[in-house]
């Protein structure tokens, strides 16, 4: 009999609806279905609801349309549905973006009792004795849908954050899995996971099932409401509302409604102990509320919307909801009255008839109100747009300044304060930095020449600055000035805007945007976040240059200490070397001495005696030269050489030991090689270190051939090649790809540093290092790109 009744009241609320309808022009609608459970356990439980509209609204076909997180947001942006049906959090995030609308609530019901909330539960095995409360979880692993599953994640992120659990600090890792929430489950109990969170009720289904057995599982943070069945960790939540999208007709969307509410119970049955009805539409204030507590969807840090605008942006959509809710309403206390007192159906529903009519002579004396307020608001969307569209010029631009790389840091500065200058309209832009002299000025552009030297702005005092340098609650300061005129050659500014900058964590100056003009500008959010995107890029280029200098200093004293070491191990033969020279000069002095006690030395003799002398000893003076400039610890510094003048006074270094060795030396040094900008000292070492390698290689136990030689030419790469070949041993079969690594050595005394700091130093010059033992001969090489000679 109630059935009966409800297909009454069916009939006679659409039957004036349905021409309205039938004009539209659209047969097929879409309800897009959010499958936390799967494609196949979606289409189980939403077909027969599909079904059923199809039986009672004519001439219109349902289709369910399975989707997860990321396609309804896609398929609501392309309006490819009509209807969607969604978890809370998701439905928030889509009315704030696209202005989706709830039309009614989901009600589940399950072995006799009734929910239209739910929640979710977070568990792990019950023989997990490593975590009984939900603070225990912190260095563990959680397995959840998403960062933006409301069921899946969401709610349990608010319970730990009330726990004092930061799940993106505190947890050894998060394992976002997808859909369906059944994979968590399985997960958790196998191990793959220590900390699972799924939606109230799945847990029970499984069981249902026989998937799960529910003793295997112990809840965290379980919580006991009144007539809640189901295992629970977290708040009640609203169930998920079914929507319309704003393309969708009001029409259609009452036809839904009213079908939805006069079905009978068994209409969308999954099985005796499990089926579903619906209500009208639920308060959704506390999917707000958890939210705001997280600052995620619409409260998040970058923005927020006042309740006045949020109500002058959808005031049709309100009242048209509101009107629709306040029938739902009327309805479902007629349908309930309607089993005890069936003579007054007909006037009930002729009172809802006339209020409907009253209701839209209200809209239709409201609609000239309407069509001004929409007026307004699209010149205000015009002007925000034509804002948005500036702002995201300028972020291009920064993105391409950011991209260009290689790059001079002071050009990227430059081109980063320039940027910011134009975008705001000021007349300067000054970088200012706190160093241990002081405030000073590190870069200026815009109006240079009017600029007033490099001190700080006027109207700012240096402890001024150092104070605002220094207080972390300051990032952004606006500043308006006295106008008190120009000073001969100078421009008075009137405004200024200071950004702090900060380099890895500590501040280290502000970026000062300064107007002759007195305007003040009411930053909006988004330029403030503009501009702070631009100081921050501007910190992490100072960052990067002081990390650059940190490392060129510990390269150079690296290789210091390693030359150092070169020359303790080299003391013999240079010791041999600078011999030479020094005896040659006691010979001459000492023949001299002889022959003038003798008497018999003539004026022209000695002259040729001291002479030779002098020569020796500028030969004794440049061997010293050269290992004094060797040794030195000095700055990094680029000077144009000839390779092939570095290549002749390395081995002139070692020809004393290869003398002693009897190890023969070649130079095959190829004609008219291009001159090179590099550091000369740090190619020397490089030069010297591999010929000593290779001296190391022919000399005993080695009994082949003692023979090196030394190769410079210009590739076809435009590379300048130089190549060390030795006739010895060879390296050790498989050893090719760890020379170069740090502390192996074929050596029994040596560190094992050599050729890791030799290739080190040539890759900083743009160049590489290499090395063929697959011929007869041994070849370790350097190649220097040409276009160092720019650098």
């Amino acid at each position: 009999m109630l059935n009966v009744i409800r297909l009454l009241v069916f009939s006679i609320i659409i039957s004036p609806l349905l021409p309205l309808w039938a004009d539209q022009g659209i047969p097929d609608v879409r309800i897009g279905v959010l499958a936390f459970r799967g494609h196949q356990q979606t289409m189980t439980r939403w077909q027969p609801m599909a079904d059923y509209l199809n039986h009672y609204i004519p001439d219109v076909n349902f289709q369910i349309v399975p989707l997860n997180l990321q396609q309804v947001r896609k398929a609501t942006a392309a309006e490819e549905i009509d209807f969607v049906l969604t978890n809370p959090g998701n439905y928030v995030l889509l009315e704030q973006e696209y202005g989706i609308s709830r039309i009614t609530t989901l009600k589940r019901h399950w072995k006799g009792h009734e929910y239209s909330h739910f929640g979710a539960v977070i568990f792990t095995r019950r023989d997990n004795s490593d975590i009984k409360e939900l603070k225990d979880v912190k260095g563990h692993s959680l397995m959840v849908v998403n960062d933006h599953a409301f069921g899946g994640f969401q709610m349990a992120w608010r319970e730990f954050k009330d726990a004092g659990v930061d799940p993106f600090k505190d947890l050894d890792e998060i394992i976002f899995n997808g859909f369906p929430q059944d994979n968590i489950v399985h997960s958790v109990l196998s191990g793959e996971a220590d900390v699972g969170t799924v939606r109230t009720g799945l847990l029970e289904n499984m069981a249902l099932d026989g998937k799960i057995e529910l003793d295997k599982i112990h809840v965290l943070g379980s919580r006991n409401i009144e007539g809640f069945q189901f295992q629970l960790s977290t708040r009640l939540y609203p169930e998920w509302p079914l929507a319309k999208l704003k393309h969708t007709p009001d029409t259609l969307a009452s036809l839904l409604v009213v079908a939805l509410l006069s079905a009978p119970e068994s209409a969308f049955s999954v099985s005796d102990s499990d089926w579903m009805s619906w209500t009208i539409p639920l308060d959704y204030s506390d999917v707000h509320e958890l939210m705001m507590d997280l600052k995620i969807g619409p409260y998040l840090p970058h923005g927020s919307h006042s309740i006045s605008e949020l109500v002058r942006t959808y005031a049709y959509w309100i009242l048209v909801v509101l009107a629709v809710l306040l029938g739902l309403a009327m309805i479902t206390i007629y349908v309930l009255q309607v089993n005890r007192r069936l003579i007054y159906t007909q006037q009930v529903l002729r009172d809802q008839i006339t209020e409907r009519i009253g209701i839209q002579e209200k809209l239709n004396e409201h609609q000239s109100f309407l069509e001004q307020r929409v007026e307004e608001r699209t010149q205000s969307l015009a002007k925000l747009n034509s804002a948005l569209q500036h702002s995201e010029e300028t972020l291009r631009e920064l993105n391409r300044v950011v991209s260009v790389f290689p790059a001079p840091l002071e050009d990227k500065i430059r081109a980063l304060i320039e940027l910011g200058r134009k975008h705001f309209g000021f007349s300067a832009a000054s970088m200012y930095c706190k160093n241990d002299e002081g405030i000073s000025l590190m870069m200026r552009v815009g109006d240079v020449a009017g600029a007033a030297g490099g001190g700080l702005p006027v109207g700012i005092s240096e402890s001024e600055f150092d104070d605002m340098l220094q207080n972390d609650d300051i990032m952004l300061a606006e500043r308006s000035f006295s106008m008190d005129g120009t000073t001969a050659g100078n421009t008075d500014w009137k405004s200024c805007v200071a950004v702090k900058v900060v380099v890895e964590g500590r501040p280290f100056g502000f970026l000062c945007l300064a107007d002759d003009k007195d305007v003040t500008r009411n930053l909006g959010e988004v330029d403030r976040d503009i501009l702070q995107l631009i100081t921050d890029w501007l910190g992490m280029e100072f960052a990067r240059k002081q990390a650059s200098d940190r490392e060129q200093q510990h390269l150079s004293d690296l290789a210091h200490v390693t030359r150092l070491s070169t020359m303790g191990e080299m003391a013999s033969g240079l010791a041999h070397e600078l011999n030479q020279p020094l005896t040659a000069i006691a010979n001459y002095l000492r023949g001299c001495l002889r022959r003038i006690a003798n008497g018999n030395l003539e004026p022209s003799e000695l002259e040729a005696i001291m002479l030779q002398t002098v020569n020796e000893s500028e030969r004794a003076a440049e061997i010293i030269r050269r290992m004094r400039a060797f040794v030195n610890k000095e700055d990094p510094h680029h000077e144009s050489v000839e390779i092939n003048d570095l290549i002749k006074r390395v081995s002139g270094f070692m020809r004393s030991e290869m003398e002693k060795e009897s190890i023969g030396l070649q130079l095959l040094l190829a004609d008219d090689l291009p001159t090179l900008i590099v550091d000369a000292i740090q190619i020397e070492q490089v030069l010297l270190n591999l010929i000593r390698n290779a001296i190391d290689a022919v000399r005993a136990p080695w009994q082949g051939s003692r023979e090196i030689k030394i190769f410079s030419r210009l590739n076809g790469d435009d590379m300048i090649h130089v190549e060390v070949m030795d006739s010895g041993c060879g390296l050790p079969e498989g050893e090719e790809q760890q020379i170069f690594d740090p502390f192996f050595t074929t050596k029994e005394e040596g560190m094992g540093m050599g050729l890791s700091i030799s290739r080190t130093i040539i890759e900083a010059h743009g160049g590489a290092m290499y090395t063929d033992a697959s011929g007869k001969n041994t070849i370790f090489g350097i190649a220097l790109p040409q276009s160092a000679r720019e650098n």
